[in-house]
C-alpha cells in the first residue's frame, strides 16, 4: 500500500498513519501549516532539515523516504 509513492504521498501517508493533522504535524516538525501544505501537494519539495525531523521526531526510515525500503518506521534503538 505505501510502496511507490512519492515524497509528497508519503508524508500524507505518515500523518495518517501518527493520526495528526498538519497543523500538529508542522508543529511537530518546526515548520509551519502551509509549509507542510506545498510539501504535500508538490508545490515544494521538503528540505534536509524536515527529512532529519521526520527521523528523529517521528521515527521514519529515510530509506523508505527515497528508496521505498521496508519498514515505514525504524525502531526505537535505530537512528
Amino acid at each position: 500500500m505505501h510502496k511507490n509513492m512519492n515524497i509528497h504521498e508519503k508524508l500524507r501517508y505518515i500523518r495518517f498513519l501518527k493520526n495528526i493533522n498538519k497543523k500538529q504535524f508542522a508543529a511537530l516538525l518546526e515548520v509551519s501549516q502551509p509549509t507542510v501544505a506545498r510539501y504535500e501537494s508538490g508545490e515544494r519539495e521538503p528540505d534536509y532539515n524536515f527529512i532529519k525531523g521526520l527521523v528523529s521526531e517521528l521515527n521514519i526510515n529515510p530509506n523508505w523516504i527515497f528508496l521505498d525500503e521496508e519498514p515505514v518506521f525504524l525502531s526505537k534503538n535505530t537512528k
